[in-house]
């Protein structure tokens, strides 16, 4: 897609100019008249886009279908004084890999499990690789996940938000 920008651009561009000039004989042709025209056009165009960049980066407003993603983000950002748990989710989520991946550069050492992998390996709490033991701190943000969880573990809850937990491992049931 990347070498038909260029050429839209030129498109998007022409038409723009059109326009302004067709608006600028049928307003009489003043200057203020063309920056009103290109203001209005700016304003209309771009202002939600503009207004949803500024909410989701700013104000951390996102939106439905990107939440349960970036809820992984906002929480490790709440819970910075960890540094030492895994996070143990549904799937392969390459946002959770990419936050643990930062995290770690800042001398974090967090973990990532997800229960169904690539290779459609399905992996339970208490066996192999979600083997924990007491003491063992896990992240979960996935409502399957924290049901999964409670029927295998006992834990005390470090930290809460959303459907996001730290918890720490004080047994298995």
């Amino acid at each position: 897609m990347a070498p038909v920008y260029p050429s839209l651009a030129l498109l998007v561009g022409i038409a723009f100019e059109r326009v302004i000039s067709g608006t600028n004989k049928i307003m009489g042709g003043n200057d203020k008249t063309k920056y009103a025209v290109i203001a209005a056009f700016t304003i209309a165009v771009f202002w939600l886009p503009y207004k949803s960049t500024i909410g989701r980066v700013y104000m951390e407003q996102h939106p439905k279908w990107d939440w349960p993603e970036l809820k992984y983000r906002d929480f490790m950002k709440q819970i910075k004084g960890t540094k030492d748990y895994t996070i143990v989710h549904g799937k392969y989520n390459s946002h959770v890999e990419f936050y643990k991946k930062i995290n770690n550069l800042d001398g974090d050492n967090i973990k990532s499990q997800p229960m169904l992998d690539f290779d459609l390996n399905k992996y339970e709490f208490g066996k192999g690789v979600l083997n924990f033991k007491k003491g063992d701190k896990l992240m979960v943000c996935e409502k399957k996940v924290a049901q999964a969880l409670d029927a295998v573990y006992l834990y005390k809850i470090l930290w809460e938000w959303d459907t996001c937990k730290l918890v720490e491992v004080t047994g298995q049931k």
